[in-house]
């Protein structure tokens, strides 16, 4: 992910880097708009933006498994989803939409 940009209050966007979410139509230079969480909000299966450890934002579709284990994967059946503990994954953001330049 690249820069962070505020569209409107609870709204924000940032460009997409990586080309792994073609399979869900999310391409490089996409701007993806994300809304952020409502408290208490369940966002199982949906794309969302995720800090991993502190350090690395990724977008992905979020899965919650058995063991307080979380799954996030691009939804390309080719692709090995990632596998971290659910206090390693923190949810800043749900994706709502992408624009693409023409």
């Amino acid at each position: 992910m690249s820069e962070f940009y505020t569209i409107q209050r609870g709204l924000f966007q940032l460009e997409v880097s990586s080309g792994n979410l073609k399979v869900a139509g999310i391409l490089p230079g996409d701007m993806a708009v994300f809304r952020q969480l409502k408290e208490g909000e369940r966002v199982e299966g949906k794309f969302v933006l995720a800090l991993i450890k502190r350090e690395e934002a990724t977008l992905k579709r979020i899965r919650y498994l058995d063991g307080g284990r979380v799954e996030l994967g691009t939804g390309d059946p080719k692709q090995q989803p990632d596998i971290y503990r659910a206090g390693e994954v923190e949810v800043q953001g749900v994706l709502v939409g992408t624009i693409r330049e023409y």
